[in-house]
């Protein structure tokens, strides 16, 4: 899974843990008037974001939440958001599978 989006803190390298979250019916969050429905949210859970400053100095988790989505709020369908804030930040992050040539 790729970004679609990226901020000033540095992108984790590819085979990194870059969100974790449990999931499953039982740690299910609502959704229903929290997150706005234009973005199709099928379910939301509990999780946290691993960030880093720049040359990956610091490296932390921060709380955040993993989203679940239909596919159709943006073309080609990022089917998973994860939502997450630091002290002076609060972001979304879109995520869509990468496909690489064989």
């Amino acid at each position: 899974m790729i970004p679609l989006l990226t901020q000033s803190y540095l992108i984790l390298f590819a085979s990194q843990v870059v969100f974790r979250a449990k999931v499953g019916k039982h740690y299910q969050l609502p959704h229903k008037g929290v997150i706005p429905r234009e973005l199709g949210v099928v379910a939301r859970y509990k999780g946290q974001r691993r960030i880093a400053d720049a040359g990956f100095k610091n490296p932390r988790w921060v709380d955040g939440e993993l989203l679940i989505l239909d596919g159709k709020f943006i073309r080609d369908g990022p089917v998973i958001a994860f939502f997450y804030w630091t002290s002076n930040l609060h972001l979304f992050e879109f995520f869509r599978r990468l496909s690489l040539p064989d």
